[in-house]
């Protein structure tokens, strides 16, 4: 094989790959937070609860499965990993178009009670947990943040508390900043806290 051969199979091959990491990178979420209609952030801030409207969108999605995990973590260490949905349970719910829709919403409902609720184009999902007294849970979409790769797991959304400061405030702001999420308790001393992981397949 001459020279000019090699170097066009090389760049046959680089463009093969680069082609593939690319379409492996067109998986993108986007959320509208209930902060976007201010009648409906106070209602939701009397009742102590946060809101999602929620897409994940890529030609790759079509026709193909998804699953949602829940992970609790407590004092630096994880506790229980439940699957809270498995597409794969019946052929109706696969991705039919290039996007899956759905709200998400949190809040508490009593003294030591979470409640994470999804709903989607076709049915809704219902989760409770146990949780710390404090009324200071935030939902937050981490997955707007995330590369997310199709066949790989990523955190789409965490219910957390926020670090407590030695002058008696609180802040979400290291929280946000920390990407270690499954080692929040341990940097950031959060004794309490879910991670909601989703993986495309």
């Amino acid at each position: 094989m001459d020279t000019f051969k090699k170097i066009c199979c090389i760049m046959a091959f680089c463009l093969g790959c680069f082609s593939g990491i690319s379409q492996n990178d067109k998986l993108v979420m986007s959320s509208k937070g209930s902060f976007d209609k201010k009648e409906l952030r106070d209602i939701l801030d009397f009742q102590g609860m946060d809101y999602y409207k929620v897409s994940i969108s890529g030609e790759q999605l079509k026709n193909k499965n998804y699953y949602i995990v829940s992970k609790e973590f407590w004092k630096g260490k994880i506790k229980k990993t439940d699957t809270i949905f498995d597409s794969r349970q019946h052929e109706v719910f696969r991705i039919g178009k290039d996007t899956l829709a759905f709200r998400i919403m949190s809040g508490k409902t009593s003294e030591k009670n979470l409640r994470v609720q999804f709903f989607f184009e076709r049915f809704g999902i219902n989760r409770n947990f146990k949780c710390t007294k404090s009324d200071a849970y935030s939902l937050r979409d981490s997955g707007t943040l995330s590369k997310i790769n199709f066949g790989k797991p990523f955190y789409a959304f965490a219910c957390i508390l926020p670090t407590e400061h030695k002058d008696g405030s609180k802040s979400w702001c290291e929280v946000d900043a920390d990407a270690d999420m499954e080692n929040w308790g341990k940097n950031l001393g959060i004794e309490h806290y879910l991670l909601f992981e989703m993986k495309f397949y």
